[in-house]
């Protein structure tokens, strides 16, 4: 196991496996969200791919939807940042 010291370039990475279990996603939702929605990913064979750690935080940064709470049936009008 490498130490903080001696990190590998690859560990910036996540096998599709990882990347399920890191978002609780199956692999159907995960395909679903490479084809359609944009997920970004290192195509490494026919079968292999990888997903960057960075990529990943920026695309689900880019997800955010901010809510004005009076959208929801309050008058105070304060947004409130729901997470995907």
């Amino acid at each position: 196991m490498p130490t903080e010291d001696k990190l590998s370039p690859l560990d910036e990475y996540l096998s599709e496996e990882q990347l399920s279990g890191f978002l609780g996603l199956k692999k159907t939702s995960i395909d679903r969200l490479r084809n359609s929605e944009g997920l970004p990913f290192i195509k490494v064979s026919m079968v292999k791919r990888l997903y960057s750690v960075t990529d990943l935080i920026q695309w689900l940064e880019s997800r955010k939807i901010t809510l004005n709470k009076a959208d929801n049936a309050t008058d105070e009008g304060e947004n409130v940042i729901v997470e995907v």
